[in-house]
Formats: structure tokens, C-alpha cells, sequence
């Protein structure tokens, strides 16, 4: 019973060092389990209550793992996608804006967007595929054109085909890293970055919107962690959003880790770019 009180306090700490607010407890209906009730304010200001079982999730995901593997490697692969599926629910967040996105309610208003559109959905149709021609892709344009939602509904498709995929705006990828710092935390920053550097897809978007340049134009934490990121991801396949073009993408992170971060990032990717107006005006 203390592990259990003494595990809940660590995911309530955690939870607070990245700004989610916890609000009290509850008994799981279904395993009897105590899980935390927490509270987020989205982007739009709105707040949200939510609440899940790791354990009845993990239980769920077991459940659909065939029985035995046929060899070694698979069941180590199984293993790996388990882990990163149970990392992905506990600490992807998903604007409120996209939280119901899907191919079918995005409505293109051009040639690009319905060029980008096409090319989101051969991304999940040929994931699998060994003649494809490219692994990524970068959806790049101005804002309130729907690169977050493609890229989202790509990531949600995927894993309702049972891969493990995470969504994450490189802001928030800033931000877990710093909360694996913390003394108390439970994270680590090694965990980060092999959880994320071995899901089946990454979503990392608005690339580029969570930094400001230093005056002495040297390159930041900021940069040196994306880099790191996308150096692991290189071979992967990863989605990559941006309002900004390879140029600033250089300009805001430095001209040696911003070229080898657009490097890494255009290495084996189809390279979009959307027009269109912002819709959220």
C-alpha cells in the first residue's frame, strides 16, 4: 500500500513541475486502482479536466499483444512499442484544437493543401511499405493553414494501426526536458530521449516557434536539445510542422547547429509547403 501512495505522490509532482495542476483522486471503477484527477489549461485558456488509468491502459494494451511472439526480437519490439504508448498518454498534449482533427473534417482550399492533404494520408497508407519513397515529411506554410492538423490526424491513424506515435509542439518538448531536471522528478532526460528517439512516428511540430534567438547570435539549449532530438530521428519517420522556411530555421538556432538541424530534419523527407489563409481568423 506505501508503494502505491509513494508512486502517486511522484506522478502528482511530476504532473505539477509541467504545469498540469492535480485536483484530487479517484478509485478506478474497473481495476480499483487510485488514480489522479488533474487539471490543464489549453492554449485557448479553456480548462480541462482529465483523468486515466495507466493501469487499466497498460492492461488494455497487453490484451492486444498476441500471446507469443515468434522470436526474441519480436517480443522485444512488442516490449519497446508498450513502453512507448504508456510514455505517449501520460505526457502528450494535445491542443484543444485538435483534439477531434481527422482527414475527413479538413476541407483544402488549394492546390497546396490539397497536395499536402494527399501526402498526409500516403504517409499512413505506405508506413509500412518498403518502396516508399521518403520516411518523413515537413509540412511547412503560414499559420492557420492545417499543418497541425495533418500531421495530427496522421499521428492518431497510426496508432489506432496499433504504432506507437507521439505528438508533441517542440515548446512542450522544451519544457519536459527542464521538468527531468528537477530533483524530485521521477523523469529522467535520458528516458526522453529514447522514448522518443524509438516511437514508430514523431510529431514534432511548430518547429522553430518556441525559441528567441540570443543577442550574441551564439546557438542555445534550445538548439542543442532539437538537435539532439532530430539527430536520433534522422532514419525514423518523423513529422516535422513550421511556419518558418530552412533560411530562419538556420537564422534562429545558429548557423552550425541550425544547418545540421535542417539537415537532419530534410534527410530522407518530402518537403511541402502550404498556402492558403489562416483559418483561425
Amino acid at each position: 500500500m506505501n508503494g502505491t501512495a509513494d508512486g502517486m505522490n511522484k506522478v502528482m509532482k511530476h504532473l505539477q513541475m509541467r504545469g498540469i495542476n492535480p485536483i484530487g483522486e479517484r478509485e478506478c471503477e474497473n481495476c480499483g486502482s487510485t488514480v489522479p484527477i488533474i487539471e490543464r489549461i489549453t492554449t485557448d485558456g479553456d480548462r480541462v479536466e482529465q483523468s486515466r488509468c495507466m493501469n487499466c491502459d497498460n492492461q488494455t494494451l497487453k490484451d492486444n499483444l498476441p500471446k507469443t511472439a515468434a522470436t526474441e526480437e519480436e517480443r522485444k519490439e512488442m516490449q519497446l512499442r508498450r513502453k512507448n504508448i504508456g510514455f505517449s498518454k501520460m505526457y502528450e498534449v494535445i491542443p484543444e484544437s485538435l483534439k477531434d482533427a481527422t482527414f475527413k473534417n479538413y476541407f483544402p482550399e488549394n492546390d497546396s493543401e490539397k497536395e499536402a492533404k494527399k501526402a498526409a494520408i500516403q504517409f499512413v497508407k505506405q508506413f509500412d511499405s518498403e518502396e516508399k519513397e521518403n520516411h518523413s515529411l515537413i509540412l511547412r506554410g503560414g499559420m492557420g493553414v492545417g499543418k497541425s492538423h495533418l500531421a495530427r490526424c496522421i499521428s492518431r491513424n497510426l496508432r489506432e494501426f496499433g504504432k506507437s506515435t507521439m505528438f508533441i509542439q517542440t515548446d512542450d518538448l522544451l519544457k519536459l526536458l527542464r521538468s527531468s531536471y528537477d530533483r524530485n522528478s521521477s523523469l529522467e532526460e535520458s528516458e526522453v530521449y529514447e522514448r522518443l528517439g524509438s516511437m514508430d512516428v514523431l510529431i514534432l511540430d511548430e518547429v522553430g516557434a518556441e525559441y528567441h534567438r540570443r543577442e550574441d547570435g551564439y546557438e542555445t539549449w534550445a538548439s542543442e536539445k532539437i538537435l539532439k532530438l532530430v539527430d536520433t530521428r534522422e532514419i525514423k519517420p518523423t513529422v516535422f510542422t513550421s511556419n518558418y522556411t530552412a533560411e530562419e530555421l538556420i537564422d534562429k538556432y545558429g548557423s552550425i547547429q541550425g544547418g545540421r538541424i535542417v539537415s537532419r530534419m530534410k534527410h530522407g523527407a518530402e518537403n511541402l509547403i502550404l498556402e492558403g489563409r489562416d483559418r483561425r481568423l
